[in-house]
C-alpha cells in the first residue's frame, strides 16, 4: 500500500500553525478515529515508513478480569455512535462529568440528548 499526500506547504498561515504535515490513523470500521490521542504524525517534505501488525485482543472475562465487552455493564452511556472503545468510554465520562458538574458540556465532544454546550455569556468563567 502506497499513499502520496499533497500537503500544499505554501498555503499554511506561519501565524496560526508551526508546522506542516498530515495525521492519519488506521482503524477498524465503527470506531471513531481519535487522531489526537492515537494517530501517527508525518511532516511535509519527508517521506515516513509504517510497519503494521494486526492483533486482536480477546478478554477471558469471569475470574480473570473486571473488562467489558461492550460498555452495556458501565455506568457512563456512550456519546459516540459507534463500537465502544475506552477512548469513547473516557470521553462519555469526562462530558458526562462536565454537564453534572458545570451545567453545560465541553464542545469538543458530544453532548448527551438535552444539553448544551459551555459559553462564555452563559458561563463567564468557562
Amino acid at each position: 500500500l502506497k499513499l502520496v499526500l499533497d500537503i500544499s506547504e505554501e498555503d499554511y498561515n506561519p501565524f496560526l500553525s508551526i508546522a506542516a504535515g498530515a495525521t492519519f490513523m488506521l482503524h477498524q470500521q465503527n470506531t471513531f478515529p481519535f487522531l489526537q490521542d492515537l494517530g501517527l504524525y508525518a511532516r511535509a517534505g519527508t517521506e515516513t515508513s509504517i510497519g503494521i501488525f494486526v492483533d486482536e485482543i480477546v478478554r477471558l472475562g469471569g475470574s480473570y478480569s473486571h473488562c467489558t465487552f461492550d460498555g452495556s455493564d458501565v455506568d457512563v452511556k456512550t456519546l459516540y455512535n459507534t463500537t465502544y472503545t475506552m477512548q469513547t468510554c473516557l470521553r462519555s465520562c469526562l462530558q458526562d462529568h462536565m454537564v453534572k458538574l458545570c451545567g453545560c458540556g465541553h464542545h469538543n465532544y458530544p453532548l448527551p440528548e438535552g444539553e448544551y454546550y459551555c459559553n462564555n455569556e452563559d458561563h463567564p468563567n468557562w
